[in-house]
Order: structure tokens, then sequence, then C-alpha cells
């Protein structure tokens, strides 16, 4: 499954990228990858059954009345 998942998220940045870089748009592929980044190690930790922190956890602990 972890195999498969990395292929499909290689062929989503193979089929993006190269066009980004070759049309200039360096801001654009910028934000791209680093998306493509976050949303790739989210997939692997959920699939590999990593526990991570919830974000609302950490919103809380900053906004919320003491």
């Amino acid at each position: 499954m972890l195999l498969l998942l990395i292929a499909i998220l290689l062929l989503i940045a193979v089929a993006e990228a190269p066009r980004l870089a070759v049309e200039r748009m360096w801001k654009e592929l910028a934000a791209f990858l680093t998306l493509w980044a976050l949303g790739s190690f989210m997939a692997i930790a959920q699939v590999t059954g990593l526990e991570l922190p919830n974000p609302t956890d950490l919103i809380n602990a900053i906004f919320a009345p003491k």
C-alpha cells in the first residue's frame, strides 16, 4: 500500500512540476512543492500509522481564554 501511495505522489509531482518550471512560474512551483510535500508527509504518516498531533489542540492553546 505504501509503495502505491509513493508512486501516485511521484506521478503527481512529475506531471505538474516540469510544466511550471518550463513556463518559469517560480512562485507557483514553490507553492505547489510546499503543499505537495506537506500533503505527501501527511498521507505517508496516515498510511504508516504515525500519530500526528491534532492542530485544533494547538489553536485552542493559543487562542482559548485562560
